[in-house]
């Protein structure tokens, strides 16, 4: 999954450390979304982003810029 998403972001034109960042964050992402709900992921719903936002606001406490709120 992961290197499709790399295949999109450089096909788009994405600096490298815009497409090193966003497979960062979307491993991160995984990670917490395999510890969390205990099942590999198999799509990305709007529940689940919201879920992840509340985790790294309230359980993280990690300061979210704008551009990550989208």
């Amino acid at each position: 999954m992961l290197d499709l998403f790399e295949e999109y972001l450089r096909k788009n034109g994405k600096s490298e450390n815009t497409i090193k960042s966003y497979l960062r964050h979307m491993k991160l992402y995984l990670d917490w979304f395999k510890e969390s709900f205990e099942i590999n992921f198999k799509g990305l719903h709007r529940e689940n982003i919201l879920d992840y936002k509340s985790y790294l606001k309230n359980i993280k406490k990690t300061p979210l810029r704008p551009l990550m709120l989208n």
